[in-house]
């Protein structure tokens, strides 16, 4: 179980996902597909903190961020903390250019006396943007969020909140862990609790403590300390939000980043999600394993119903759900399913804000994280829960053992609200750490009144087939790959929204 791991910052948290097969994809550069959209440089405007993480030559690496965009192709009071196999660079500043084109696709160049850095991404609104590196031999991706200054203090989070953070151990294995904590705006963290998963041994439950600062007033960078199971993790963070914070480790091992989230207090009777339509991805044993769906929930403790479309090492499948679920009166719970994938599985839980679970599988030799949104609209008529209109992702998956990063933009077009259509629009590719930029693409898409649809997106490179589960109205769309060379979940996000 060597790591190929990459974080997928996907809608508001980070996911995993994993190619495997044998060979490379076909490297080819065709013409783009015509270009339209509302965006320019200027839709990129004002301060913004990033993560991304992912494998370069040699090995894992991860970064994390801050830099002012001026709205017209300049990135300027750039901070970044950036750990890789050289070691753990902080605090390093940094400039960089950037350019948008109309359909909201970009490209940016972050420099600094450490490390230069190429993205792509894409813009989902001003607040937003998904991207992906685009170096040579090396692969990863990420968000860019919009940050509220009048948070950059250490007052200035007093919050409860829910993480998930994923990387490597000493060994290089997969790593994953999960958890919730509060905040008390004076630098403690007085409680909270986690679970973790490394190279599939769970270590559940377990208390954590900490403490943290604030320092970077101008570009909202402080630093965390937490008191787990694995010791005592140190942390630089970038503040998006008082409830919202990205997170790069700045021990060289164990090493991993993601996100903190606004927790949710959740009890037995206040699930937070439900319907939840999900995103699962990680390690089954040493299986690649991806799944995206909905289960169902009631105010029993029961999930009643559900259906997860699974792929395992390439082996695609759907199966039902059912199981139960409860929450203890803070931060935790557990989620149990009879059969996934033809095994029983337990996920820890944690609730956050505005309707959703962070999980992590806590069965011995899986390392699978995911993510659940509530779907608010369920059984409402089928134009309020359709995949109409323009939408931004970027994803990790691979054909043929390689690792292949994409970031694009595409385009629905439900003329008749008959639950299917056409797809145009754009992609870069970094196939294997060989960036390939400005593939069109085209294809044709279903989605029915259910929520579920399927997705077969074409480039010069070849076809690729997801099947989708929709949130409902702006709400995201997940999917899961269905072919047989690629094992990878994630997240469709609308632009503008």
């Amino acid at each position: 179980m060597r790591y190929r791991l990459v974080i997928v910052i996907a809608s508001l948290v980070s996911l995993i996902a994993i190619g495997c097969g044998g060979g490379k994809l076909q490297v080819v550069n065709p013409a783009p597909a015509p270009i339209t959209g509302p965006f320019s440089n200027a839709s990129l405007s004002g301060p913004y903190a990033f993560v991304f993480s992912g494998t370069g030559v040699s090995g894992f690496f991860a970064v994390a961020g801050s830099f002012q965009a001026n709205g017209s192709g300049n990135l300027v009071s750039g901070t970044m903390d950036i750990n890789n196999s050289s070691g753990v660079s902080t605090n390093v500043p940094f400039t960089g250019t950037y350019s948008v084109i109309p359909n909201g696709q970009g490209s940016a160049t972050l420099t600094s006396a450490v490390q230069i850095f190429n993205i792509r991404f894409v813009i989902i609104s001003p607040g937003r943007a998904l991207l992906t590196r685009f170096d040579n031999n090396s692969v990863g991706r990420g968000a860019i969020d919009l940050q509220n200054p009048s948070a950059f203090s250490t007052a200035g989070i007093q919050a409860q909140f829910s993480y998930q953070l994923t990387g490597i151990d000493g060994g290089a294995n997969p790593l994953a862990t999960v958890g919730g904590f509060t905040t008390d705006g004076t630098g403690a963290v007085p409680a909270g609790l986690h679970d973790v998963s490394d190279n599939g041994t769970p270590i559940v439950n377990q208390p954590l403590t900490g403490t943290y600062t604030v320092s970077g007033s101008a570009n909202g960078r402080g630093t965390l300390a937490l008191n787990t199971s694995l010791g005592t993790l140190h942390f630089a963070f970038y503040i998006v939000a008082a409830n919202r914070l990205k997170l790069v480790e700045t021990e060289r091992t164990p090493a991993l980043a993601g996100e903190a989230l606004g927790g949710f207090n959740a009890t037995t009777s206040v699930a937070g999600c439900g319907p939840c339509v999900f995103a699962w991805n990680g390690f089954s044993g040493a299986t690649p394993f991806a799944a995206a769906g909905i289960y169902f929930i009631d105010d029993n403790n029961g999930i009643p119903a559900g259906t997860a479309d699974i792929n395992l090492g390439g082996s695609v499948s759907t199966s039902a759900l059912s199981g139960a679920y409860s929450f203890a009166p803070q931060f935790r719970g557990t989620a149990s399913f009879s059969s996934v994938a033809g095994v029983p599985a337990t996920f820890a839980v944690y609730a956050i804000s505005g309707g959703g679970w962070l999980t992590l599988q806590i069965d011995p030799g899986k390392v699978v994280t995911g993510l659940a949104f509530t779907q608010p609209l369920a059984g409402s008529p089928h134009l309020d829960l359709s995949f109409d209109g323009s939408y931004g992702f970027n994803f990790v998956g691979a054909t043929f053992n390689t690792q292949a990063d994409e970031i694009g933009q595409i385009a629905t077009h439900d003329t008749n609200n008959s639950g299917a259509g056409a797809v145009t629009g754009a992609v870069d590719i970094n196939n294997a750490g060989v960036p390939i930029p400005g593939l069109g693409v085209s294809g044709s898409f279903t989605m029915d009144k259910t929520a579920f649809g399927t997705i077969t997106m074409q480039t010069s490179n070849g076809v690729q087939h997801f099947r989708l589960h929709a949130t409902g109205g702006f709400g995201p769309v997940f999917f899961v790959s269905a072919d047989s060379n690629m094992v990878a979940s994630g997240i469709f996000e609308m632009q503008g929204q």
